[in-house]
């Protein structure tokens, strides 16, 4: 299953991505867990000892996903991503305040699935 689930047409967890095709994943569609998933990537990614210069264009393109799939329902969170991302761009990973973002972010994403869990199932025969 890609991401969250909700972006496969089919059922199948496969995504087609020819162009033109409505199973195709923009990068910018609003979903909080695809969000969630790429900060903890960036976090973990900025996290690793000793591998912060080396991971950093990964880090930095992490959080550009992750404020883009934010952005649309939830600017103000995009906006501390896309900050904390000007912060590594400068160097400055040492003033990145991670666990605010990461705190709000995993409160978006708990509201998502208690929301998506309450309603009612839609498997296919």
């Amino acid at each position: 299953m890609p991401c969250c689930g909700q972006h496969s047409g089919n059922g199948s967890g496969a995504v087609d991505r020819r162009v033109g095709n409505e199973n195709y994943i923009r990068p910018d569609e609003p979903c909080v867990l695809c969000a969630e998933k790429h900060l903890s990537t960036a976090y973990a990614l900025a996290k690793e000892n000793g591998y912060e210069s080396i991971n950093r264009h990964a880090i930095i393109g992490q959080l550009v996903a992750a404020s883009w799939h934010l952005y649309a329902d939830n600017s103000a969170i995009a906006g501390k991503i896309r900050d904390i991302r000007h912060l590594i761009q400068k160097r400055r990973e040492a003033e990145v305040d991670w666990n605010t973002v990461l705190v709000e972010v995993d409160a978006l994403a708990s509201r998502e699935t208690r929301d998506t869990s309450a309603a009612p199932s839609q498997t296919t025969p």
